[in-house]
């Protein structure tokens, strides 16, 4: 069995919380308007308190690289694209919008 993002998920009582979660993520999208995160980023606070810039800097390139990658994924330009690929490109057919939207405004559904 694989995960949603072509993750190997075959260890013994290892089940999806929700089955077919892609769709499930599609779903939501077109009846709420959003779809759901399933990942997120965590750093230290005794990193954060050690480098005071280390927050922003993150973010900002982790926003120019996300931008460069929807800009690639909407031009077609993403090579030989994978399952989470296909997915973000059938967000934006769906919503005509970025679908790895930051920030608070866009996420608070």
């Amino acid at each position: 069995m694989l995960g949603l993002h072509g993750i190997p998920a075959d260890y013994p009582g290892v089940v999806p919380l929700i089955p077919d979660a892609a769709e499930a993520g599609y779903r939501a999208l077109r009846d709420r308007g959003f779809y759901p995160i399933n990942h997120v980023l965590v750093v230290r606070d005794e990193l954060l308190a050690e480098h005071p810039d280390l927050a922003a800097d993150l973010f900002a390139a982790y926003a120019d690289a996300k931008k460069r990658y929807v800009a690639d994924l909407a031009e077609g330009f993403v090579a030989d694209p994978g399952p989470t690929d296909r997915m973000y490109a059938r967000v934006m057919q769906i919503t005509s919008a970025d679908p790895l939207p930051y920030g608070i405004a866009p996420n608070g559904p």
